[in-house]
Order: C-alpha cells, then sequence, then structure tokens
C-alpha cells in the first residue's frame, strides 16, 4: 500500500522533479550496493586473516603443510610466506 501512494505521488511530481527523485533513488541503491560489497569484501578477508593465524599456529605446533592447507585452504605459496614470517620475528 506505500508503494502505491510513494508510486502515485512520483508520478505527479512534475518532470524535472522526478527525474531528480529517479536520480537520488538510483544513488542510494548505489551506494548501498557498493555498502553490501564493501561489507562481503570485508568478511572475506577477515576470514582469510583468521586462517593465517591459524596457520602460524600450526606452523608453530610443527604441522604438515599438507595439512595447514587442507585445514585453513591457504596455498603453499602462502604458508610458505608464513613461514618466512615466522622465522624473521
Amino acid at each position: 500500500m506505500e508503494q502505491m501512494v510513494e508510486s502515485l505521488r512520483v508520478a505527479s511530481l512534475d518532470p524535472e522533479a522526478r527525474e531528480l527523485y529517479e536520480a537520488r533513488a538510483k544513488a542510494l541503491m548505489d551506494l548501498n550496493s557498493i555498502r553490501g560489497e564493501a561489507r562481503q569484501e570485508g568478511i572475506i578477508e577477515g576470514k582469510r586473516e583468521a586462517n593465517r593465524e591459524l596457520a602460524k599456529k600450526m606452523l608453530r605446533k610443527g604441522f604438515e603443510v599438507s595439512d595447514i592447507m587442507e585445514i585453513t585452504e591457504l596455498t603453499e605459496t602462502e604458508i610458505e610466506k608464513l613461514m618466512v614470517e615466522i622465522n624473521t620475528h
């Protein structure tokens, strides 16, 4: 019902006001989309960082690289970089 009222209100606007309204609505949708994508990217990066920290702990405990790869889903190259990082600190 509210959408119908809003649609009627927008339809009754003069062409210039309607164009501005539609441009603003599109900008808000674009902004929400960008925020959603950024949030999703942040979640993914957070998981990757948690897996890197887990891999470091596993390396310190002497786990095999193949086991670390299986559990953390990190690549062998990523794990090798973590090994270098651990050994330089």
